[in-house]
């Protein structure tokens, strides 16, 4: 599971690498820095049509949609969350206040 992980996540941190690195490198040698920048540009680009493009998709097939917890309403689950409660009792056998009165 931390494979993927890292692997989704290897090209957006490379893309904020090249941007910052590109903005610096402009001030001190713009033919590194103007090139950096512009890919990285160009990546976020692609990442934002790629999200736009996956919207799209789940707006007109929900079942497109690769959350669990849609996935987990469109099957009439309630959305996967777990709901705490108060303790039947108290194991000790102490009084705890609000729970078990003597």
């Amino acid at each position: 599971m931390y494979y993927v992980i890292a692997a989704v996540s290897c090209m957006p941190a490379c893309a904020c690498c090249l941007f910052v690195t590109g903005i610096c490198w402009m001030a001190m040698r713009p033919l590194i820095g103007v090139p950096c920048f512009l890919f990285a540009v160009l990546l976020c680009g692609c990442f934002a049509f790629a999200s736009y493009r996956n919207q799209e998709r789940v707006k007109t097939d929900p079942a497109y949609s690769r959350s669990r917890k849609s996935r987990a309403q469109q099957a009439g689950q309630g959305g996967g969350m777990v709901v705490m409660g108060l303790p039947i009792g108290n194991p000790m056998g102490n009084p705890v206040h609000g729970i078990d009165k003597e």
